[in-house]
């Protein structure tokens, strides 16, 4: 969009060119021309007008009656109130939707209307004008363009400007809508010379109406009602009516109607009847209209008449303005004079007062001390006086000045009992010399005795962070205590006072102030704070248990467990030396439940238990100290407590197992005798299977070669009936021996493992018989050669028997029975010892007992070859 105006909103062209630009150029946008507030609008559409707003409203109304479309009494139903309320569009709907005229009248209406509004704004001078290029419209202008207007400007403007020719020969007729003319009698050479306008207009006058209404009750259309006024006014018809006239014009109107009474009454003003009665009567009609500053101008011009006639009727008129708070200044220094002149003090001296309040509000200070002081003077209320003595002081920056009247002022208020004013005053003292010490003191403790906690609160703080203020230490403690006493609750206050006290080695009042931080900061649950306080008591008046139990249970609240259990410890401790031994268990478990995890507390507890003869506590808690410092990594520590522990419970396999857990971990010098003897206790108690897994963890952390630990594990293996491994670790063991050369116990461990298989296993016989020819001890040897010879041959290992005989045949003298025994294992026939050796010695007594032993010889081949 383009606006046609300058940057001042000045027009740079006459509102008749620019219309006649807009028509030739054909363009399309809406302008407004505005004049004292009343703003027009024109629509155009390619240059043709289609719509326009005239701003007073009622427009539509008032063109249908005078184009006598309708008659006003057709309208009235649609009437609410004033027409200048009623919406154009609304009307227009409804008189079509009832049928009382058609789109046409309405468009003749609309048409009339621009008409009016062109002839209106083409007679202004120099009005403020911007045309808006494609402007958006209002819902009234839009209606009027969907009605079909449209209507050429060039017409307009030629009607227009015939019409404010025509008005320009009236212009020194008086045409003010607000003004009145009554009518004259008609001269009968005039009566035939007026048209029917004139004589309709003239007939209908109504003399007790402004201008205006009587046009528009007329329903002429505005031009033709301006042009028909002025033709009567040029015939004298209507006239201005007098002074008197409009007295008597406004009396008669009824009492309600006060805007035409106040119009008339003005008028009547300006024409030179001023007196008092029509000022009031003027001021009552402002109150009316609530125009208080219209009001007070009259009930000031009616006193300045009463002054001297009526002075009671001028004071009330003066006081009437008082009231409206306008231009309250005059009507104080009237009273003033007024009350003066009568010689009455008591409502002169109020009337000094308030003009000082009032010259003091405005600034004037010199003034208003000058009417304090008279107002003082003369018996005015002395502790106002004083109060408004010490603020005017305050503002010509007299301080000492201030205080004094103040003081005068606050004496004033206690005398009379009125505390809160008191209070008001002693605060402003403080508020002027805030470091006074001996004013504080004495205004707080009586504000406070009065209830005014938070006034004497503000009083003391105010005096002791006055940077301009030098105080002996003596009074800030004494203004210190007396706030102590206002507000328990100030931390800050009492931890001051301590520390003071503390410095002057006052320690009980140091420790009474601390007492009372550690109840506020309890009470304010400032915990953390409340801690420290608790430490600084504690310094201050010793370890006692009491306040041993406040701070580690706080601490604890707080989370600061390492401070707690120390504070736990420290408390226990004292117990113990006061021989307090309930006390003391009782708090090592209220303890151990807020830290179950600590085994600080538990090795306390179990200690505690142990030294009352408690052994299942002591065990219970010495058993969690181990737990908790064996999680913890700390095995030394769990290593002495199992120590002790074994002190209570000796033969407690878990301990024992548990310590074992913690030697292989952190190994040490004395790990296997811990493992020897948890696998002696294992055994004696049965748990083979923790001596076995024990055993096994011995092997593992013993040097090379660990033969008794091997020798251990392999005994358990057999009583455990695992004889795989037990031959498996046996075998390994017995190499092992072997190669250390320990020929005799490895000798002692291969008979006991031949024992455990039952003489069964052919290779570990065969080993043993080699073990025992080696160490020559060949009786043996032989024996248990021969007995593998029948375990090899039972397993079909016939060359294993075959190189068993032949070992044989070098260690016996007589190897008669080897070969017999080569012959039979050749035969594939079962070698029986006994049968050979029965046999043989059947040979060396006869035939016949050879026959007798081949038969014997024979069975027992047969017993063996079934065997």
């Amino acid at each position: 969009m383009q606006s046609l105006s300058d940057g001042n909103n000045v027009p740079f062209l006459q509102l008749a060119d620019l219309i006649q630009s807009v028509s030739s150029q054909n363009q399309s946008g809406v302008l407004t021309i505005t004049r004292d507030k009343e703003q027009f609008r024109v629509v155009f559409q390619n240059g043709s007008t289609v719509a326009c707003t005239d701003p007073r409203g009622g427009a539509l109304y008032s063109s249908l009656c005078w184009l006598k479309i309708l008659e006003p009494k057709q309208l009235s139903p649609f009437m609410s109130g004033d027409i200048t309320e009623v919406d154009d569009e609304d009307l227009a709907q409804l008189i079509i939707g009832q049928g009382l005229t058609d789109e046409d009248g309405i468009r003749d209406a609309i048409d009339s209307i621009i008409e009016e509004v062109f002839t209106e704004i083409l007679g202004w001078q120099k009005p403020e004008m911007n045309f808006v290029i494609d402007g958006e419209t209002n819902n009234w202008e839009q209606f009027q363009i969907n009605m079909g207007t449209m209507i050429q400007c060039s017409g307009l403007l030629m009607e227009g400007l015939r019409r404010q020719d025509e008005l320009s020969r009236y212009a020194h007729l008086n045409h003010n809508k607000e003004d009145l003319l009554v009518t004259e009698s008609m001269p009968e050479e005039v009566e035939g010379s007026l048209d029917e306008l004139s004589h309709h207009l003239w007939e209908n006058w109504n003399d007790d109406n402004t201008i205006g209404e009587n046009l528009r009750n007329a329903h002429l259309p505005p031009w033709q009602g301006l042009i028909t006024l002025s033709t009567l006014q040029h015939h004298n018809l209507l006239r201005a009516p007098t002074a008197a006239e409009l007295i008597v014009l406004a009396n008669s109107l009824q009492e309600h109607d006060y805007k035409h009474k106040e119009i008339l009454l003005r008028k009547a003003i300006t024409l030179g009847a001023d007196n008092a009665r029509i000022h009031l009567a003027l001021a009552k009609l402002a109150l009316a209209r609530k125009s208080k500053e219209r009001a007070s101008k009259d009930f000031l011009a009616a006193a300045e008449a009463l002054q001297t006639t009526e002075p009671e009727e001028a004071v009330k008129a003066l006081e009437q303005v008082m009231k409206l708070g306008i231009h309250s200044e005059t009507a104080l220094n009237s009273l003033v004079n007024t009350y003066r002149n009568a010689d009455n003090k008591d409502k002169l001296s109020e009337t000094l007062l308030k003009l000082a309040l009032h010259n003091r509000d405005l600034g004037k200070i010199p003034e208003a001390l000058q009417a304090a002081n008279e107002a003082r003077e003369l018996g005015a209320d002395i502790l106002t006086c004083e109060q408004l003595l010490a603020e005017c002081s305050i503002k010509q920056f007299d301080k000492e000045q201030a205080l004094m009247h103040l003081e005068l002022a606050v004496h004033a208020a206690m005398d009379s009992d009125r505390n809160e004013d008191s209070i008001a005053i002693l605060q402003q003292m403080i508020g002027i010399s805030p470091g006074h010490i001996g004013a504080a003191k004495s205004y707080a403790e009586y504000l406070f005795e009065n209830g005014q906690v938070e006034a004497a609160k503000t009083i003391i703080e105010q005096a002791l962070n006055d940077p301009h203020a030098k105080h002996a230490d003596e009074e800030i403690v004494q203004l210190r205590e007396v706030l102590a006493q206002i507000d328990p609750s100030d931390t800050t206050n009492h931890d001051w006072l301590a520390h003071f006290y503390k410095e002057h080695k006052d320690r009980v009042a140091a420790s009474a102030q601390l007492v009372k931080l550690a109840e506020a900061q309890e009470k304010d649950q400032q915990y953390q704070e409340l801690t420290e306080t608790y430490d600084r008591i504690i310094e201050m008046v010793g370890a006692q248990p009491s306040l041993l139990v406040k701070q580690a249970r706080l601490q604890a609240k707080l989370g600061y467990e390492s401070r707690s259990i120390r504070t736990w410890d420290a408390l226990i401790t004292k117990l113990i030396q006061q021989d307090n031994l309930k006390e003391a268990k009782e708090h090592a478990d209220e303890a151990i439940q807020l830290f179950p995890a600590c085994k600080e507390l538990h090795i306390r507890r179990g200690k505690l238990a142990n030294k009352e003869g408690d052994r299942a506590k002591a065990i219970e808690h010495y058993r969690r100290a181990v737990f908790l410092a064996h999680g913890s990594g700390n095995n030394d520590l769990a290593r002495k407590l199992i120590a002790q522990l074994l002190v209570l419970q000796p033969e407690d396999v878990l301990i024992r197992c548990q310590l074992a857990d913690i030697a292989k971990e952190t190994p040490q010098e004395d790990d296997d005798e811990i493992l020897h003897a948890l696998i002696k206790l294992a055994v004696k108690s049965n748990n083979i299977g923790i001596a076995l897994e024990r055993a096994r963890q011995r092997v593992q952390i013993a040097e090379a070669p660990a033969f008794d630990a091997r020798s251990e594990l392999i005994e358990l293996l057999r009583r455990s009936n695992l004889g795989q491994e037990e031959k498996q670790e046996g075998l390994t063991l017995f190499h092992d021996l072997i190669e250390a050369g320990d020929y005799n116990r490895a000798l002692t461990f291969l008979e006991r493992l031949v024992a455990s298989t039952g003489g069964q296993d052919s290779n570990l016989v065969f080993q043993l018989a080699e073990l025992y020819e080696a160490l020559e001890r060949e009786r043996q040897a032989v024996r248990y050669y021969r007995h593998a010879v029948v375990l090899f041959q039972q397993e079909d290992r016939k060359e294993d028997a075959l190189n068993c005989l032949q070992q044989l045949l070098t260690l016996t003298k007589n190897g008669s029975d080897v070969k017999q025994a080569i012959e039979l294992l050749n035969a594939n026939q079962a070698i029986n010892w006994e049968s050979i050796r029965t046999e043989i010695n059947t040979k060396k007594h006869g035939s016949n007992t050879y026959r007798k032993s081949d038969s014997v010889v024979m069975r027992a081949q047969q017993e063996s070859a079934d065997h």
